[in-house]
């Protein structure tokens, strides 16, 4: 006998069943469904990432190659595809996709291409790109959902390649925001990418420039953004060469997988028909042979700044408890900044110079730890200070002493 009383979109929990593992467009990297970021620097090659994700999606091929580790366990898998058909929203650079999209087709080698090359398709792939922008308006907004709702229909009834994959490159000009840190504008577009998954059934990737201001995993703008996506996937270089690396930093529902996916730009030559003459652009291919390392999540300020806070908790903690009945041993700002001044050695002799120093130092330690999700925090209102307290140490093995320069 049903107790609780039913309505539509309400579901008690025990009614329905638990769900199996995700399923994946990419494995390890993009679910069947959802919202998506991939974050990096200007010609960091996330439109070439995009692009290649879409040849591995319409050919079955794997992404970046073979050697890619699971797991920072180096438990090594390739990544599995689920085939179909990926559109791009391109907001600028309109030109630049054909080129592009052949240069990573001309790079299938052996099943992968004998695989589109027996479904007889011409000259055409599975890969469409059009032109959008000013969707931060509500009209053209579901204009251009209503088009997109139609190809995936027509796809799922007359192919065999459904859409899958919606790239919009880049989010900030396929919107046009008027202010990308207002919260209402970031929230409201990340509602409409939601909207246009859930109506389409495809996952949604969209590409952004990191915040100057704070971690470079984290898009510019309103945190909104990060908030409401499903993955966040960060693409930077290493150094000054050539090289590359992709890491998955936010994965709704799993740990984060913060193994370094190395690929590069390799430059590509094609050849023009009509006018006998070769365009050069570019592909993303894996290094072949680079063992993945894992990405370290803490910072020196923010390791200093750990072992401040493990010290402390062994000496005095304070027992906080929170409005939900959860307490936790933590330890007070102030006294953070005490532990860490008695035993970091700072270069300048100047007072004024060492307490603007061990100040940046902690606040910079402080930040990167909770950007991080090591520790959390709370205000005691009665003595006017934040208390803090370790949610997880990524370090259990380490010793626990303040690293010097």
């Amino acid at each position: 006998m049903n107790i609780f009383p039913k309505m539509e979109g309400l579901v008690w929990h025990g009614q329905a069943p638990l769900p199996d593992k995700p399923n994946y467009l990419i494995q390890g990297f993009l679910p069947m469904t959802g919202v998506g970021l991939l974050v990096g620097e200007p010609k960091v090659g996330k439109t070439f990432l995009t692009i290649s994700m879409a040849v591995s999606i319409a050919s079955g091929s794997i992404f970046l190659g073979n050697n890619l580790a699971a797991s920072t366990n180096r438990t090594w898998r390739p990544r599995l595809i689920e085939s179909g058909s990926t559109l791009i929203l391109a907001g600028e650079g309109l030109s630049t996709y054909p080129a592009r999209i052949q240069a990573a087709f001309q790079g299938l080698q052996g099943e992968y291409l004998d695989r589109l090359e027996e479904l007889e398709l011409g000259n055409e792939r599975p890969v469409a790109h059009m032109y959008a922008q000013g969707l931060r308006e509500d009209k053209l907004y579901e204009q251009c959902l209503q088009q997109i709702c139609e190809l995936s229909e027509h796809l799922d009834s007359f192919t065999s390649f459904g859409l899958r994959l919606i790239v919009v490159d880049t989010l900030a000009a396929v919107f046009g925001f008027k202010d990308e840190n207002s919260a209402a504008e970031a929230q409201g577009a990340m509602n409409k990418l939601v909207r246009l998954s859930r109506e389409t059934g495809a996952f949604v990737l969209a590409t952004g420039h990191p915040s100057k201001h704070s971690r470079k995993d984290m898009v510019r703008g309103s945190s909104a953004f990060e908030a409401a996506a499903d993955v966040i996937i960060t693409a930077h270089r290493r150094g000054k060469d050539r090289i590359r690396a992709l890491t998955v930093t936010k994965a709704r529902g799993k740990p984060e997988d913060a193994t370094n996916h190395v690929f590069q730009l390799a430059p590509i030559k094609l050849a023009n028909d009509e006018t006998c003459a070769y365009v050069t652009t570019y592909a993303a291919i894996p290094v072949q042979g680079h063992i993945p390392k894992a990405r370290d999540p803490l910072t020196k300020d923010a390791r200093d700044v750990l072992c401040a806070i493990k010290s402390l908790l062994n000496q005095k903690p304070v027992l906080w408890e929170l409005e939900n009945g959860s307490a936790f041993d933590a330890v007070y700002g102030k006294d953070i900044r005490r532990e860490l001044a008695k035993v970091k050695l700072l270069e300048s002799e100047i007072p004024k110079q060492r307490a603007d120093a061990l100040r940046k130092s902690f606040q910079r330690g402080i930040e990167r730890l909770l950007a991080e999700e090591v520790i959390s925090y709370d205000t005691d209102e009665e003595v006017d200070d934040m208390l803090y307290w370790i949610v997880y140490d990524p370090t259990p093995n380490a010793d626990d002493t303040i690293q010097n320069d």
